[in-house]
């Protein structure tokens, strides 16, 4: 766990405490008075040094053990989220199957150099930046009831139509360079039932973007060519948000 920022601010604060103790007492010595802020801002540098920063808009995990999950309300398991970024589904006779992403040129996996955080720090809708040179991976993982279900709505509230659901994957790939270059996902999944892969592969300009959404049930369908390929992410996601903001209103009032 990255500890620079705590140390800095327990430095001043314990600085601060001893000053304003001693001078209550009358006591305060001139040294202390004269050289005390030189003194703490030297030992916040020695500390900053050695322990690295913490930029501010870096993600930032207070576990080096991360686990995180996607699902629905009420619904008895959910994807799981390992500390390497792998996702967690189920599969058949109580054996899971795992969906590794990958990313660059290279087809990297993501690991537990990404750091998983969470859409406005409490939404169960992960986000995962990865960088691969001057190519930006930004991938958007959630959960929302199959699109086939009577009432979605519903369905985000209770199973109203069985366990199932369906997982997102949405990458969002820019080359922040200056020359045109490659970028490349995969989304594998593997398990004794059902496994495959989603490859993608761009030929990207400087400053454009370029998009993929891979969607794959918890639970392995019945029928495996039934296909959500043609529902829209952004509008899922959006149902998403309202959904959850709209339990956090509800609780708040």
């Amino acid at each position: 766990m990255r500890t620079t920022g705590t140390r800095n601010v327990l430095m001043i604060v314990i600085h601060r405490t001893k000053r304003r103790t001693t001078k209550s007492k009358g006591k305060l010595p001139t040294l202390c008075r004269q050289y005390g802020s030189l003194i703490t801002i030297l030992l916040t540098c020695v500390v900053s040094a050695t322990t690295g920063s913490l930029r501010a808009d870096e993600p930032f995990d207070y576990f080096r053990n991360s686990w995180s999950v996607i699902g629905l309300k009420d619904y008895a398991r959910g994807t799981r989220i390992t500390p390497q970024n792998k996702l967690l589904i189920d599969d058949s006779n109580e054996v899971g199957a795992t969906v590794q992403v990958r990313f660059g040129r290279a087809l990297n996996p993501l690991s537990r150099r990404q750091t998983k955080r969470l859409l406005d720090g409490w939404l169960p809708i992960n986000l995962i930046i990865a960088k691969d040179e001057c190519v930006r991976y930004e991938f958007t993982l959630w959960a929302t009831p199959l699109p086939t279900v009577k009432d979605w709505e519903k369905a985000f509230d209770w199973p109203t139509e069985g366990e199932n659901f369906l997982n997102w994957i949405w990458v969002r790939v820019t080359n922040t360079g200056d020359t045109a270059t490659e970028a490349k996902v995969q989304v594998e999944t593997t398990g004794p039932s059902r496994s495959g892969s989603n490859d993608f592969i761009w030929s990207l300009d400087p400053g454009k973007s370029a998009e993929a959404v891979v969607r794959i049930p918890f639970h392995a369908m019945n029928d495996p060519l039934l296909s959500f390929d043609e529902e829209g992410a952004e509008l899922w996601l959006n149902r998403t948000v309202q959904y959850w903001r709209g339990i956090k209103k509800i609780n708040t009032y």
